[in-house]
């Protein structure tokens, strides 16, 4: 496909020849940041135009349009909140040598139910569609939180989200399982003990790059203003 950013009414929208992408739910692909339309339609050209077809900057966009913006923000937040009684972060495994190290990881747990619906109703939108994102796909929509409003290492945070880390400690984990593993790095490196090398762990773990799409996604200005 012919994929590029073209200009269009004050927006930039994603263009295949002289179409616009669409979401599933028929919404042009647009934004009004250039950088960030940049690489949703690098997303798009790569990996076609299923938003779920892989987490991408292209998924957040496309969810974002077609849900975030339309959607009440009541039911947007309830949604994300009705992951609590299974949200990883929260539930801990039962395995020792899991509950040991995920708190090195992740930390101890620093929140109730009720404060997470309050920190939920203090996030933008972009960083509450990117939290309900994390608990769809990560099973976890507090590790999401932790992802978009704080500077936590995204190596730990990765490595205590993957389900083949998890597995390499014993059981099965629940957890999810990046597709374009790099199986010889994560058995060999990653699963084998202790990450020293932070930087290659960011450019060979095909987690990380999910959690630093959701940060930097978030990190730009609202497309709408939305009324709560």
């Amino acid at each position: 496909m012919d994929i590029q950013a073209k200009r269009l009414e004050g927006w930039w929208v994603v263009a295949s020849g002289d179409d616009p992408v669409r979401t599933p739910a028929g919404t042009p692909v647009v934004s009004h940041h250039r950088e960030l339309i940049d690489e949703v339609a690098a997303d798009v050209a790569r990996y076609g135009a299923d938003p779920t077809a892989k987490t991408t900057m292209y998924s957040l966009q496309a969810s974002y349009l077609d849900f975030g913006i339309p959607v009440r923000r009541e039911a947007l937040e309830e949604n994300t909140a009705s992951i609590w009684p299974d949200d990883l972060f929260i539930h801990r495994p039962a395995s020792p040598a899991q509950q040991a190290a995920l708190l090195g990881l992740w930390g101890g747990v620093d929140l109730d139910r009720a404060a997470f619906r309050e920190a939920l109703r203090k996030l933008t939108l972009r960083q509450l569609m990117a939290t309900m994102m994390a608990g769809n796909v990560l099973r976890t929509a507090v590790l999401g939180l932790r992802v978009v409003t704080t500077g936590a290492d995204l190596v730990l945070l990765a490595r205590g989200a993957c389900g083949r880390y998890f597995t390499s400690l014993g059981g099965a984990s629940g957890r999810h399982e990046p597709t374009d593993m790099d199986d010889a790095y994560c058995s060999g490196i990653c699963c084998a003990g202790e990450v020293n090398d932070p930087e290659g762990f960011r450019q060979r773990c095909a987690l990380h790059p999910l959690l630093d799409r959701m940060r930097r996604w978030c990190a730009f200005p609202e497309e709408v203003e939305k009324r709560a």
